[in-house]
């Protein structure tokens, strides 16, 4: 994971709260594969640095 920490995974709260979206939004961004995340033991899980680089590529 490019040296980033286990313990910086985030959860889809955490990430809705941090882009100040709805977790239903965040549902639907993953539902549609259009947001960044990692999978484990049934849990969508967000690394910080792929949700910069995702936001990065956004920027219009």
């Amino acid at each position: 994971m490019n040296g980033s920490n286990l313990n910086e995974l985030l959860n889809v709260a955490e990430i809705s709260a941090i882009l100040k979206v709805s977790k239903a939004t965040i549902y639907r961004l993953l539902k549609s594969k259009s947001i960044p995340h990692v999978i484990i033991g049934g849990k969508m899980l967000f690394i910080p640095s792929d949700i910069r680089d995702w936001l990065e590529a956004k920027r219009i």
